[in-house]
Order: structure tokens, then sequence, then C-alpha cells
């Protein structure tokens, strides 16, 4: 998941669901753009 590929309705409510998503992992990454099209690349 991008987190600088989603938006919350506040910055604070953007945080939040960044760091409920983070109690999901090791089922999800939380990356940013920038890496993802980084490993796209290398694939």
């Amino acid at each position: 998941m991008a987190a600088d590929a989603c938006a919350g309705s506040t910055p604070e409510n953007h945080k939040l669901a960044i760091d409920t998503l983070a109690l999901f992992r090791p089922l999800i990454t939380i990356t940013d753009t920038d890496s993802l099209l980084r490993d796209l690349q290398t694939d």
C-alpha cells in the first residue's frame, strides 16, 4: 500500500488510517509510490 497515494479527510484521519493499516503487518506492506515504482522497474 502506498501511503502517499491515499488520502484522508484530514491529515489526522490519514495518519489514523495508516496507523490502523499498520496493525495488519505482515499481511500488507506500507510504502510510498517511489519505492513501488522502483520495484516495478527491477522486475
